[in-house]
């Protein structure tokens, strides 16, 4: 980011340092523009603890200060505590630079200490976040480490370690059949801009009898999955056969093992690029060799052991000399490596032995936003993506100002928290200043851009004049430049008295700037709209494991359907647990006390998809729309009849309706 945001960032270090008094209110709130309430301040809160960290994170428009101090207590980054040496540099795979250890030691102390390269971390369930790490690819043997130096950092530092967890989307307020209720409507590029990873890790035993058929080879090469840094085929990761006497001569023929069997195969589901495997082996790695199926397998476990030998070779003249320092991590990656390449050690899966092969791939997905993808914004305005539309059907104003999302402008009544719209418009009024700043010669737009900056926060433009003055010539002169090309950076830390309604009524009078002309596909809106930025995070819930059905299979003790585990062992392509369709609505129709309404709803919108659109279709036009009198169904063949046909069938009896 800029010079605007640096400075603007450090604002109050004297005044207002953040000494954790506060702690009760807990440093997520603290990341809020005040004017929001307690109840959609604390929901943002909890959205912020199911944030995804995006690819390409940003810093907000509208700022706190407080993401910067989030941030400084992060364990996604590393910053260098000393001067270091680097002594030595050993990679996992000689193909692959994702992963490496590089063993320096500390100029000063001589204390040995191991530094670990990894292409990112993987956190609670599949989601992860990515590293950058630039830094630490610069690296060479006998390459120095300055100390404070940050040698990798997740992707929600930018250069500068400015803490981001979100982006700045070009929003406009719509009343429209896409975004009623909680929806929203994205553009395409906005899908992609906002994209994630998830980080999956698909773990299992090969035993003696069992064997990965050649699903990414060729008559020449026999390959079980794809090589690190190749991608999936498809949701296809690997496939596991065994093999019985019965049927071997049959399982083992060439075209049967480049071919899969879904009903006797065991399958196992991951989409994306693999970018690190781990093998455990119980088995003697030359009796492996005689085998020409397990051949990529053996290809890997070599290369991994030779990862293992080199560093044994090199901690074993520090760790076992009495004279050398080295920390923790030095000590516990020696022990580590010597018990790997140890023969006699027996690794054990779920605390069971196992007589074979124990495997783990990693494979990393891109995620871009989906149709039922959640993102939110920083006010307890949670929404879900209803619709992604080309770029060119987006809205878009008079001068060329697309817009990137579109929002319910009801939702802002109806959720009481119009500090959104405080983001909003002062975004809207930012962006018009800097349009009007590219038509001024250079010391008029700094005029300008100061007397503004005076308008919205008085602290923040004593600090960035004064830094400004002190600046050479040049340096005043890119100043500038990274404001017409990044925009305008606002302080509104939480808490205190900021930009108020008032005030917001003074800059429209001073400045005059008026809502934009703006056309959708070509045809002019009629009221003029805002399209200025919005500080949205992206959630962690994902319409691939939402999919609501209802199961004819087995039930369990308590009567419900029972539900399977195989979606998380990477065993099924999508999730198949059952889960009630309708349960909040039909809890909100308990309040009404008459079951009457409750039984018709249910049979209208629970069950069955037309009548639900009808159902819909009908409160929207009906005069009274809490009246169900009225509403005839003009389909009563509902899901919960297609489910007792099926049960019944079973027993040899038929459903007759009177």
């Amino acid at each position: 980011m800029g010079s605007n945001f640096l400075l603007a960032q450090e604002l109050n270090e004297k005044n207002i340092e953040y000494d954790h008094k506060d702690d009760f209110l807990g440093v997520d709130i603290l990341t809020l523009p005040n004017k929001v309430d307690a109840c959609r301040g604390t929901m943002f809160g909890n959205m912020l603890q199911q944030a995804v960290c995006i690819n390409k994170a940003e810093p907000p428009k509208v700022f706190t200060r407080y993401e910067n101090q989030v941030g400084k207590y992060s364990s996604s980054y590393l910053k260098s505590d000393s001067d270091y040496k680097v002594i030595a540099k050993i990679k996992k795979f000689e193909f692959s630079n994702e992963f490496y250890l590089l063993l320096v030691q500390n100029i000063k102390t001589g204390v040995y200490d191991l530094i670990e390269r990894k292409i990112g971390e993987k956190l609670t369930e599949s989601y992860c976040y990515l590293n950058d790490n630039t830094e630490i690819d610069k690296l060479k043997i006998d390459s120095k480490i300055k100390k404070g130096k940050i040698l990798y950092h997740s992707l929600n530092f930018d250069d500068n370690m400015n803490y981001s967890y979100g982006l700045n989307a070009k929003a406009c307020y719509l009343i429209d059949n896409d975004t009623i209720e909680d929806a929203i409507v994205v553009s395409e590029s906005f899908s992609k801009r906002m994209s994630s990873n998830y980080m999956h890790e698909v773990a299992f035993n090969i035993n003696p009898n069992d064997l990965l058929i050649n699903l990414y080879g060729n008559d020449t090469e026999y390959k079980s999955f794809p090589d690190i840094g190749e991608e999936t085929k498809g949701k296809l990761l690997t496939v596991l056969r065994r093999i019985s006497y019965d049927s071997a001569l049959f399982d083992l023929k060439d075209e049967q093992l480049r071919s899969v069997n879904y009903s006797s195969d065991r399958i196992f589901y991951a989409k994306g690029k693999l970018i690190d495997i781990d093998i455990y082996c119980n088995a003697d790695i030359e009796s492996l060799k005689e085998n020409e199926y397990n051949s990529q397998i053996i290809k890997y476990l070599e290369q991994q052991n030779n990862y293992y030998k080199r560093i044994v070779e090199l901690l074993k003249p520090i760790v076992e000399s009495k004279k050398e320092k080295y920390t923790n991590n030095v000590s516990y990656m020696y022990r580590r490596s010597k018990d790997i390449l140890n023969p006699n050690v027996k690794w054990r899966n779920d605390k069971t032995d196992f007589d074979h092969i124990f495997i783990v791939f990693r494979v990393l997905e891109e995620i871009n936003l989906h149709v039922g993808s959640k993102i939110a914004n920083r006010f307890g305005g949670k929404g879900v993506i209803s619709k992604i539309i080309p770029d060119d059907m987006m809205p878009i104003s008079e001068d060329g100002t697309r817009a990137e999302i579109i929002l319910n402008a009801l939702g802002v009544c109806n959720r009481l928290n119009s500090a959104q719209l405080y983001e909003h418009e002062i975004n809207f009024i930012s962006d018009n200043i800097v349009k009007d700043m590219k038509k001024m010669k250079f010391n008029d737009a700094v005029k300008f851009f100061f007397e503004y900056i005076k308008e919205v926060n008085p602290v923040q433009y004593e600090s960035l004049k004064n830094y400004f003055n002190n600046l050479e010539k040049d340096d005043k002169k890119n100043f500038i430049k990274e404001i017409l090309k990044n925009g305008i950076y606002i302080h509104q830390p939480p808490f205190w008295d900021n930009l108020n309604f008032e005030g917001m009524k003074k800059l429209y009078k001073k400045y005059g700037y008026k809502p934009y002309k703006v056309f959708i596909e070509g045809k002019k809106v009629e009221n003029g709209l805002i399209i200025a930025d919005e500080y949205m995070i992206k959630l962690k819930h994902e319409p691939s494991s939402k999919m609501s059905v209802r199961s004819t299979s087995f039930i369990n003790m308590k009567n419900s359907p029972s539900k399977s585990l195989s979606y998380k062992k990477h065993e099924e392509p999508y999730s198949k647990t059952p889960i009630r369709l309708g349960e909040m609505e039909f809890v909100n129709l308990l309040l009404t006390k008459d079951s009457r309404i409750q039984a018709k709803f249910n049979s209208f919108y629970s069950n069955n998809e037309i009548n639900r659109k009808y159902f819909n279709k009908v409160l929207l036009e009906s005069p009274n729309i809490l009246s169900l009198k009225n509403v005839e169904s003009p389909n009563n063949d509902n899901g919960s009849r297609k489910l007792l046909d099926v049960l019944f069938k079973s027993i040899s009896v038929k459903l007759e309706k009177e």
